[in-house]
């Protein structure tokens, strides 16, 4: 008995329905460039940021990795935390500072800080320059609250959150 192959070079995808982002080859079916699935009921477009490894406080945006916002880096490796000074920005008066934002006036001056800082006549205080941390009361220099220290030269954040300046 003689056996005569009739299809020997058939088209194998010939009968193969795949999706409409695949392509058929030797019989089966596999999605194009740029999408992935099985190829038969799914192919959809592959996230660039598959397999992206970004900083632990960066994200993954079209295949890049950028920083959150309030942190400054390369977004891979690096990721530091925005250092943003409230006083950068901040014009005070030639006899005033800044202190988180707002304006002061020195020891020995009185005004809005900004526009205006007048000396105060019998003030104790005029002359006297605290720590950063303290202010001056009746001529002495006294640590803000939630410090402590001797005014002048050091004012350390309490550890305990106890304010031993009563």
């Amino acid at each position: 008995m003689k056996v005569t192959a009739k299809y020997l070079f058939t088209d194998l995808c010939h009968h193969i329905q795949c999706h409409p982002y695949a392509q058929c080859e030797n019989g089966q079916c596999h999605c194009i460039e740029g999408y992935i699935g099985d190829g038969y009921y799914d192919c959809h477009v592959r996230d660039p940021c598959t397999g992206v490894k970004c900083h632990q406080y960066g994200e993954c945006i079209s295949g890049r990795c950028h920083c959150l916002r309030g942190y400054e880096g390369d977004g891979y490796y690096d990721c530091r935390q925005t250092v943003t000074d409230p006083c950068s920005n901040v014009q005070c008066h030639p006899n005033g500072y800044c202190r988180n934002g707002r304006c002061l006036c020195l020891n020995g001056y009185e005004g809005d800080g900004y526009y205006e800082c007048r000396p105060v006549h019998n003030d104790p205080c005029i002359g006297v320059q605290c720590h950063s941390k303290a202010e001056c009361q009746n001529g002495y220099c006294r640590c803000l609250n939630g410090y402590e220290g001797d005014g002048f030269y050091y004012c350390y954040a309490m550890q305990d959150g106890k304010d031993r300046s009563k």
